[in-house]
C-alpha cells in the first residue's frame, strides 16, 4: 500500500531551527521568510556581463496583431475535446466566440 496524505491533511514544514511546523499560519510565515530571503537578494551584475549577453535583432512582425481571419483559421485547426491550454479556455469556447465576432 502506498501512503498518501488525505485531502485535508497538511504537509509539515521544517523551520529554520529544524522543528516541524504544522500550523497553517506558521507554515505560511515560513514560506514568506523563505521567499523574502531568496527573492530580495542583492545582485552584483556588472556592465561587462550585460554587454557580453548575446543580442538578437528586433522582430517587428511580433508587434502585428492577428486578424480575424488568423483567429478563425487557427480556431478551426484546434482539436475538439482536448485538454485546455494554460489559459484554461477550451477549444469549443474559442470556436463559439469566433462565430459571434463575424
Amino acid at each position: 500500500m502506498i501512503y498518501e496524505p488525505g485531502p485535508n491533511s497538511h504537509n509539515p514544514l521544517q523551520s529554520l531551527d529544524e522543528t516541524l511546523l504544522k500550523d497553517d499560519t506558521a507554515i505560511q510565515q515560513r514560506w514568506r521568510e523563505h521567499f523574502e530571503v531568496h527573492l530580495n537578494r542583492t545582485t552584483a551584475v556588472t556592465g561587462d556581463i550585460i554587454m557580453s549577453t548575446p543580442q538578437h535583432p528586433e522582430r517587428p512582425s511580433l508587434d502585428i496583431l492577428p486578424t480575424l481571419d488568423d483567429v478563425q483559421r487557427v480556431t478551426v485547426q484546434m482539436k475538439t475535446y482536448r485538454a485546455c491550454g494554460p489559459d484554461e479556455n477550451a477549444q469549443v469556447w474559442w470556436r463559439e466566440s469566433s462565430k459571434q465576432t463575424i
